[in-house]
């Protein structure tokens, strides 16, 4: 009697199971790789990932009986779009802080999606001796440059081998304060930037910036500095322009900010 009844009880439901399963995978990865990276990403997984359970629960509620089909058919339509999200383009933007996240926040925007130029002296950890960390990061759209930044606090000792690595390399040695007062002018309570050129700050005769009169040519050396990072520590801290090409429209910069007695470094690049 008992095997007869087991006979003809219903199978288990295989298509709902299927699309369950599906759809935890999908929420399961989207707060994995938000937790890791911050990724822009991230959160379009995680939205789609709730409309669809929105569409389960409402589905549900009218409690009609579903196919096989018609739970694969829900699987297609919301893993597709979630597949072709993390496959074009690169994230709008990444997570802004964490240490421990820096290296894989690094291999996920330069090794994956390359939306931004990541130089060959950009490391791959912080020192260990990195308390506090701050990324910056914008990707490259259609003719705009994109950067990528990181400010990070450290030992002193640190700090002084990124200010060697800069003193070594650099065409162009400019205190963070020059910069600053070069830059920001204050017009009728209004903060208005002029371009910064590097004249008189080269390491080399051979990097000097020459302007003749009519000079029309706009060129400069914008760095997207983290202000709050350096608010209160301008004095002392030197920028270390290793390369640039000191244009507007296209830039290519690869600059360190070190202030050695702080142990207070960044990275830039773009």
């Amino acid at each position: 009697m008992d095997e007869t009844l087991q006979q003809n009880a219903p199978a288990p439901d295989k298509g709902k199971k299927i699309e369950d399963m599906a759809l935890w995978v999908l929420l399961g990865i989207s707060v994995l790789l938000f937790v890791l990276t911050g990724s822009s990403k991230a959160l379009i997984m995680g939205v789609i990932a709730l409309v669809w359970l929105i569409v389960k629960r409402f589905r549900n509620a009218k409690r009609q009986a579903e196919n096989m089909e018609s739970h694969l058919k829900r699987v297609i339509i919301f893993v597709v779009p979630a597949v072709f999200v993390n496959l074009v383009g690169a994230p709008f933007f990444v997570g802004k802080s964490g240490v421990w996240r820096y290296p894989l926040i690094k291999k996920y925007v330069s090794e994956i999606y390359h939306p931004v130029r990541m130089p060959a002296w950009f490391p791959d950890k912080l020192p260990e001796s990195s308390t506090k960390c701050s990324i910056l990061y914008l990707p490259s759209a259609m003719q705009g440059s994109g950067y990528f930044s990181v400010c990070f606090n450290c030992s002193t000792d640190a700090a002084k081998e990124w200010a060697a690595l800069g003193e070594e390399n650099a065409k162009y040695i400019v205190p963070l304060t020059d910069y600053n007062n070069a830059r920001e002018l204050s017009h009728m309570g209004e903060g208005r930037y002029l371009d910064f050129l590097p004249s008189g700050y080269e390491t080399d005769p051979k990097y000097a910036v020459f302007t003749t009169a009519g000079d029309t040519e706009q060129r400069s050396v914008d760095i997207v500095l983290d202000n709050s990072f350096w608010y209160g520590d301008e004095e002392g801290t030197m920028i270390y322009i290793m390369e640039t090409n000191l244009s507007v429209d296209k830039p290519y910069n690869e600059i360190v900010i070190v202030n050695k007695e702080k142990g207070l470094v960044q990275l830039f690049s773009e």
